[in-house]
Parts: structure tokens; C-alpha cells; sequence
């Protein structure tokens, strides 16, 4: 394997996003921008007691990343994320919008592969309206987490 030799130049704007990245007089931006650098998690209401919690994950811009990636997403009762989640659900949580590769503890947490659009949606339904937080996170990378407050509808 040969190592980059040469000059390393980036452009990082006021929001720390690098703009551009060149290494040994190559723009590599474009190459950089592909790889995924966040995870957005956000819940809407799904009908009576349902929620839908959309799953993105996102580049270097913010914007949605355009191919499919394994995630690692879990439910926990604290809202730091620490430790798994003790209540029930009135039906298994389920992925409506990309593709479950496994399921690690049952109702808790899962590896799901996003759709193309880098995104995945995770149906909750708990007639108890009990408060739990979503959790996301790839390559070492946790996304911003949301919680459910106790009233879903």
C-alpha cells in the first residue's frame, strides 16, 4: 500500500464543516462528503398511540448520505442513552422503512440497513405512552437521540 505524500489543505467554514479537502494536490471533497459524519433521530406522531421515529444519517454537510449503511439503533429508559429500555411495547417495535439485519435484544436494539437515502424509520406502539428514549449510532459515531414524552397522540 502507498501512502499520500505532499500537502494536506482543507477549508473548514464557520460551522466547522470542511468545504473542500485537497491531499497531495487531489481534490478529494467529494470522496470525504460521502461518509457518513452524523445521525439526525427524529420521532413524529404515527396515529394513536404510534410513533414514527425517523433515522438519518447524514455527511459531512448535513445533508442525507446517498447510499445504504448499517446503523445500530436502541431503545433506552435513561435520557443519556445509558443501558436498555425495561417497559413494553403493546406491539414489537418494528422498521417500516429499512431493511432489520438483526435484532440483539428482543424489542431493544437492532442492526438495520438503511435505505439508499441513507434513512430508516422505526415504529413504536405502546398503548401506555410510557417515555423512552431512541438512540442511534455508526462507526462510533452516536446520533442525536430524541425522547417520547408520555403523551404519543
Amino acid at each position: 500500500m502507498k501512502l499520500a505524500t505532499g500537502t494536506v489543505k482543507q477549508h473548514v467554514n464557520e460551522a466547522f464543516q470542511v468545504e473542500s479537502l485537497e491531499v497531495g494536490g487531489a481534490d478529494v471533497t467529494s470522496a470525504v462528503s460521502a461518509l457518513p459524519a452524523s445521525i439526525s433521530v427524529v420521532a413524529g406522531v404515527g396515529g394513536a398511540d404510534t410513533v414514527d421515529v425517523v433515522i438519518t444519517v447524514k455527511n459531512s454537510a448535513g445533508s442525507a448520505i446517498s447510499s445504504p449503511v448499517p446503523i445500530f439503533v436502541w431503545l433506552s429508559d435513561l435520557a443519556t442513552g445509558v443501558g436498555g429500555s425495561a417497559h413494553t411495547h403493546s406491539t414489537a417495535p418494528a422498521f417500516t422503512v429499512g431493511e432489520e439485519w438483526a435484532e440483539h435484544i428482543t424489542n431493544d436494539a437492532w442492526t438495520v440497513l438503511t435505505t439508499a437515502a441513507g434513512t430508516c424509520t422505526l415504529q413504536l406502539v405502546d398503548t401506555a405512552n410510557e417515555d423512552v428514549t431512541i438512540n442511534a449510532a455508526i462507526g462510533g459515531i452516536r446520533g442525536s437521540d430524541t425522547t417520547v414524552a408520555a403523551d404519543w397522540s
